[in-house]
């Protein structure tokens, strides 16, 4: 139950009616697992694993006349450790780069985090209109974050659900703009820009704050028990950066469907990308979701393959292509509205990989790992407030 304080009431110089309120609101996910990552095994208590925890303050101001005034402010704080907000970053096996947008970014993880993206969630400053549709100004989400959340259904984008594994990464941007259409009969157009950012600050340091130039189209339609979603997203790098991987073009299409038939939910999705580096990336993910409610309980089934013909750079003993796969099993049990209780199944297997980048006891690998695979399980309760 979301907790609202009023701020104004009326101002009566400017319009009677007038009203503002700003809700606090969140999700905390703590529990504890077991995971298997390229034969190194770890258990700890983690954050994360069914849902992002996320703390969030959100507000609107009625301006009359069918406008309003509106901001969110999204932060996704640790509760586990002093830093990150991974499942755990000792889970993971992964080196601790920092990423924003899809491409990795310089300096440690502290210097990073004055980006921005580390720890934040989506933000934004808008205007609304029930004839015009609606503008958002700052750090924004994709509709191709959403068509995977679409179909990934009660998983979201968690450890189950294939996003960053079998799923590419285009969250949000910085320094963006969005606008959303009025809903005509269920469908509703959505435009993005990222503007990018072509500068580098504190070489000595290695802090770098290039951003990609980003324009996404998408479109969303909701009727009924139909919920369907479609983007095209294109990005380019900065043209400083360096000769190899300056203007790289990568084009993004994501469509997703789901089905609620009452007694089970049917999600589906499908992702293409490609971009012009003069060894082609090529990724093309197939996914598909199972929901089953069952009075308190939920049960969800997720599968999918990615299968990777190019990653950017030829093939070599450290970076290989193949078939990434993932089949998940989560089953939950709500103890109330706002609290439930779950328990989760995880396999994956990830074929193609950047192996430079994998840390298997304590070492980066040199090779493809002998055992590919990553399995996950874990206990955990999640509150909303």
């Amino acid at each position: 139950m979301k907790k609202t304080l009023v701020a104004l009431a009326a101002i009566a110089s400017v319009s009677a009616f007038a009203q503002s309120s700003v809700t606090i609101s969140g999700l905390a996910d703590l529990g504890y697992g077991s995971q298997k990552t390229y034969g190194d095994n770890t258990s700890a208590v983690m954050q994360s694993l069914s849902k992002t925890s996320t703390f969030k303050f959100a507000g609107t101001e009625d301006l009359g006349g069918g406008l309003n005034a509106n901001f969110q402010f999204e932060v996704q704080p640790s509760y586990i450790a002093g830093n990150g907000n991974t499942t755990t970053a000792n889970m993971q096996g992964a080196t601790l780069a920092s990423y924003v947008n899809g491409a990795a970014v310089g300096g440690t993880a502290a210097q990073t985090a004055q980006s921005g993206l580390v720890g934040k969630g989506q933000s934004w400053l808008g205007l609304g209109s029930t004839a015009a549709g609606g503008i958002r100004l700052g750090t924004i989400n994709t509709i191709t974050l959403d068509a995977h959340a679409n179909a990934a259904q009660a998983l979201g984008t968690n450890v189950g659900s294939g996003y960053k594994e079998i799923v590419s990464e285009y969250t949000r941007y910085e320094n963006s703009f969005q606008y959303t259409s009025p809903s005509f009969n269920g469908l509703t157009a959505v435009f993005q820009r990222g503007t990018g950012m072509d500068q580098v600050y504190g070489s000595t340091t290695t802090i770098t704050l290039r951003r990609p130039e980003m324009n996404e189209l998408g479109l969303k339609f909701d009727q009924g028990p139909v919920a369907l979603r479609a983007a095209s997203l294109k990005s380019k790098t900065s043209p400083n950066e360096a000769t190899a991987s300056a203007n790289i073009t990568t084009r993004v299409t994501t469509m997703s469907a789901k089905y609620d038939a009452g007694m089970v939910r049917l999600g589906a999705f499908s992702q293409n990308l490609s971009d012009d580096l003069a060894t082609a990336t090529k990724y093309k993910t197939s996914m598909y979701s199972v929901e089953v409610p069952m009075g308190n309980f939920t049960f969800t089934a997720l599968t999918g393959v990615q299968k990777v013909t190019g990653q950017g750079a030829a093939t070599s003993a450290t970076l290989t292509t193949g078939d990434n796969k993932i089949s998940t099993l989560q089953a939950k049990y709500d103890l109330s509205k706002r609290t439930y209780v779950y328990v989760m199944n995880v396999n994956r297997t990830m074929t193609a990989n950047n192996w430079a980048k994998v840390v298997v006891n304590g070492a980066a690998l040199t090779a493809a790992a002998t055992d590919p695979t990553i399995k996950t399980t874990g206990l955990g309760i999640v509150h909303n407030f």
